[in-house]
């Protein structure tokens, strides 16, 4: 098995690069769950005056957009996170 040297620096980055992508996940899918609901409450509701429509309205299309742009970031993030074990690994010969 081969072995890689690992500095302070480097953990830190990887910690760091999971933390983020995990947040970027869930709240892409905190998100997309609360565009569901909104969704479906405002279609059901049919006595609602029309200035909380309006906001609740504007609520589910931030988390329309909000949703896959965190996924994306997430996304970018787990590639980053193997683009710098790729790197770990280049520095290092056996």
């Amino acid at each position: 098995m081969k072995e890689y040297p690992l500095t302070k620096g480097d953990m830190e980055a990887l910690a760091g690069i999971g933390i983020l992508a995990t947040l970027c996940f869930s709240g892409a899918a905190a998100c997309a769950g609360f565009w569901i609901n909104v969704s479906m409450s405002l279609a059901m509701s049919d006595k609602l005056a029309p200035a909380i429509s309006a906001v609740w309205g504007s609520y589910k299309t931030i988390a329309f957009f909000a949703a896959p742009i965190l996924f994306v970031l997430g996304c970018a993030m787990v590639y980053l996170g193997n683009s710098k074990i790729k790197e770990i690994m280049g520095e290092t010969t056996h």
